[in-house]
């Protein structure tokens, strides 16, 4: 199904966003960590 995929983009989007945020502030291994953690 096509909302599925839609789905998983929409996760991934927003994973990556909290990633750039954390990436500011941590550093880029906790994002590389948090980025794994939602796959």
């Amino acid at each position: 199904m096509p909302l599925r995929r839609i789905y998983v983009l929409l996760v991934l989007f927003s994973c990556l966003r909290i990633c750039a945020v954390f990436q500011l502030i941590l550093e880029p291994s906790v994002c590389y960590y948090l980025f794994h953690c939602c796959l």
